[in-house]
């Protein structure tokens, strides 16, 4: 029997029951006291409690499944959902409350019902390709968030014509929905293709099977990719709006589109104003309420002067009409929230990263979020091992040239969790003298002891520091001038202070020679402080009225930025600025820019003199300082023994195991020969 008789024949079956159930229903005296008695008519409701009389509650429970069954008839043929969809509110996500709504009146994005038709027959399409440099980046729409890609190393991307290239990787992207962003390498530009030819294959170029799903060709939204620099490419969705990210409508910092010029677009046909245009941030409202369901799934674009431009982002109704919610954060009360965060975007910082987090942590900062622009050093690997104690956070950002926009997101996404967040790179480290001049104490032997003068340690010492900054209000020349809402610090540019490769021990212990000036501010932000417009530049926020910025003297702290290393490493900088709005050094625009190196053409080339560059002031003090502290959290707390490892290399490291070794086999001279053996 196929649907369509199925449908006629239970609508049949139906419409034969109803009269019969009406007639038993109606006639007799009894039955009508025991209608009024345990029906109500107002609300339409079985009272059961009181039933006691058998032939009624076998005709109720009859009753009751005729309805039910009529109910799910007509609800599977109206919005072409299962009865277990609507249940358990997943995929479509069909609101329970259907009162005032027509579903049959959907007019959902191609691309959404795309997504559908994947889960029901079990294939995996690329729903939007997009061009980046040197990539092409395909979304992958997943059945669930937890789906992953299998033996992904033997994957390769397929282009027309039998080209194909290599995958450079997989990122799943924290969309409601679950997406794969896959990384592939770009044909030439001798190599013509579409965006419909693209597909996933294994290594001997065979469809790939995983689990159940298929990874297949099939693309019908349009023939040519999206262009990186022209897209809206990412969103927050929040109670009171939308927030999208977007390319290619602010060309230059500081001139924004005004906001009456902009509409946002859902599924083509319903627009709602724009209250915010500022660099890649734009705020949207929200559809009316009566529309928000028809519209679930549906692409959201922005329009200028009536244009739309290309967009990847799809409409995630807000928190409060569904779950499970996307960045759904339960209202965090201030006494709850972690006091001090840290955000930054990383590209190939393996190596660094553990010196950076441990060496903050130790000052205070209690969770870091790495925006990860599309790594290639197994960074989260490094996370999971490394710094496995430590509170650690990696999300993937795929887009390029967006880091004021990143910064951006991050304050959205982290304002229910933290307080305050530091915005600084990687090679930037915030250090105070007093910090390194305060009394640690008498020398004093075992554990214990120095546990016993913990107070006299730096522990938390950036947190404080900013703590007791916001808290000293002058007295106040206008009401708008009270609060503090973020605090900068001067930074001081090291050298590469004679290295020609990167320090074992970590940055910190091997660049102690820097420039004499002091440039640049970076900031420690506190997030509800943050401006509407979330305006940042250079790591600085723009504040709402009613808070300021506080600019820390360098006698009291300052930045130390190793900004110009040994040049295997400073060399990667040409290959692009993370910035939306510096022009990159192999570019030969702009040529006088802050941002470029002094002396320095627009092609890698290295100095004769590199290594001996930028090196005016002989500054080891927070080499110093760290030399001290991690020797002393070593001490204190067995947790802590391996934040001593940045300090030492390995050759230092086995000639202090080898000493150990030597010391143990001394001590127990008097043991068994076959234990000495062991211990040796």
């Amino acid at each position: 029997m196929d649907m369509s008789s199925e449908i006629l024949t239970r609508i049949g079956c139906i419409l034969v029951m109803i009269p019969i159930m009406g007639f038993w229903f109606n006639k007799g005296s009894a039955h009508e006291k025991l209608k009024k008695k345990y029906i109500s008519r107002d609300s339409f409701s079985l009272n059961l409690a009181p039933l006691k009389h058998k032939r009624l509650g076998f005709h109720c429970i009859i009753l009751i499944i005729v309805f039910f069954t009529a109910g799910a008839t007509i609800l599977h043929q109206t919005f072409q959902v299962t009865l277990e969809e609507v249940l358990l509110d997943t995929n479509l996500r069909i609101p329970l409350r259907l009162s005032g709504i027509k579903m049959t009146e959907y007019n959902l994005q191609e691309s959404a019902s795309q997504r559908q038709v994947e889960q029901n027959h079990g294939f995996l399409l690329i729903q939007d390709v997009v061009l980046l440099p040197d990539e092409v980046l395909l979304l992958v729409p997943l059945s669930s968030q937890k789906f992953r890609f299998k033996d992904k190393e033997s994957l390769q991307c397929s282009f027309e014509d039998n080209f194909y290239t290599q995958l450079k990787g997989i990122e799943y992207l924290d969309r409601a929905q679950g997406v794969a962003a896959v990384r592939c390498q770009a044909p030439g530009q001798d190599v013509q293709w579409s965006a419909k030819s693209v597909a996933l294959v294994d290594n001997i170029h065979n469809p790939v099977v995983t689990e159940t799903m298929k990874v297949n060709a099939v693309f019908m939204n349009y023939s040519q990719p999206i262009e990186w620099h022209h897209m809206v490419y990412e969103s927050f969705i929040t109670g009171k709006d939308i927030v999208l990210f977007a390319k290619g409508i602010n060309h230059k910092q500081g001139l924004n589109v005004a906001t009456k010029d902009l509409r946002c677009i859902f599924n083509g046909t319903i627009e709602t104003t724009v209250t915010v245009s500022a660099q890649e941030v734009f705020r949207c409202q929200h559809p009316e309420e009566d529309v928000l369901y028809q519209l679930y799934g549906s692409k959201i674009t922005l329009s200028v002067h009536g244009n739309p431009i290309p967009s990847v982002i799809y409409y995630d109704m807000p928190p409060s009409y569904h779950r499970p919610l996307r960045y759904a954060h339960i209202r965090t009360t201030e006494s709850k929230k972690m006091k001090l965060c840290a955000c930054t975007m990383v590209f190939n910082v393996a190596k660094f990263i553990r010196e950076w987090v441990m060496y903050n942590s130790h000052l205070g900062v209690e969770h870091f979020f790495l925006y990860d622009n599309n790594s290639e050093d197994n960074l989260e690997q490094i996370l999971e091992s490394g710094l496995s104690g430590y509170n650690v956070s990696r999300y993937p950002w795929p887009w390029a040239k967006t880091q004021e926009a990143g910064f951006s997101h991050c304050a959205l996404m982290a304002r229910e969790k933290c307080q305050w967040m530091m915005y600084t790179d990687v090679d930037e480290f915030v250090f105070s003298h007093s910090w390194l001049n305060k009394q640690v104490g008498p020398e004093v032997e075992g554990i214990q002891a120095v546990k016993s003068n913990s107070k006299a340690l730096t522990a938390g010492a950036l947190l404080n520091m900013v703590m007791s900054l916001s808290s000293q209000r002058k007295k106040p020349s206008r009401i708008s001038e009270s609060h503090i809402g973020q605090v900068s610090f001067k930074c001081r540019n090291f050298g590469p202070s004679g290295l020609t490769e990167h320090p074992d021990r970590g940055v910190t212990q091997g660049y102690t020679c820097r420039e004499r000036q002091e440039k640049r501010f970076k900031s420690i932000l506190l997030l509800e402080a943050a401006s509407p417009s979330l305006l940042n530049i250079i790591h600085r926020f723009q504040l709402k009225k009613g808070y300021k910025t506080l600019y820390v003297k360098s006698s009291m702290a300052v930045i130390n930025h190793y900004k110009y290393q040994a040049w295997s490493e400073f060399k990667v900088k040409f290959k692009r600025r993370v910035s939306a709005y510096v022009v990159d050094w192999s570019e030969s625009k702009n040529p006088t820019s802050q941002d470029r190196t002094p002396g320095l053409s627009n092609k890698a080339i290295q100095p004769r003199d590199w290594e001996h560059r930028f090196c005016e002031v002989n500054d080891t003090s927070l080499k110093d300082f760290a030399i001290r502290v991690f020797s002393l959290v070593s001490a204190r707390s067995p947790k802590c023994v391996d934040a001593t490892s940045p300090m030492v290399s390995n050759s230092q490291l086995e000639l202090l195991m080898g000493a150990l070794s030597i010391l143990q086999s001394l001590v127990s001279v008097q043991t068994t020969k076959e234990h000495s053996e062991d211990l040796l």
